[in-house]
């Protein structure tokens, strides 16, 4: 059978629990009428410095970078130039069986 003691202690804690709920808060967000702390508004973009377009380049540096890179992957894939054609390709409709 519990104490006196413990019995009070318990209803002193369910009391000032119920105390605590029952007391209306500052701003209860339920109100229509209640104040509120203005807004401030702060965009992402306030710093914002845009980066600028490059200006146009040396054109024979990047043509030579190209061709660098496209001899680097040839000889990577074990790629060689074509070789020249030994025939003339054929003229008008004569390749796919087509009469004249």
């Amino acid at each position: 059978m519990p104490s006196v003691a413990r019995v009070a202690a318990v209803i002193a804690c369910c009391a000032a629990a119920l105390q605590v709920h029952a007391q209306p808060r500052a701003n209860d967000p339920a109100d229509p009428a209640a104040a509120s702390p203005p807004l401030a508004y702060v965009s992402a973009f306030d710093d914002y410095r845009p980066l600028g377009e490059p200006g146009p380049g040396p054109w024979r540096a990047a043509n030579d970078r190209v061709r660098e890179a496209a001899e680097a992957a040839a000889m990577a894939f074990g790629a060689s130039a074509p070789a020249p054609a030994t025939t003339p390709p054929p003229r008008g409709h004569e390749h796919h069986g087509a009469k004249p």
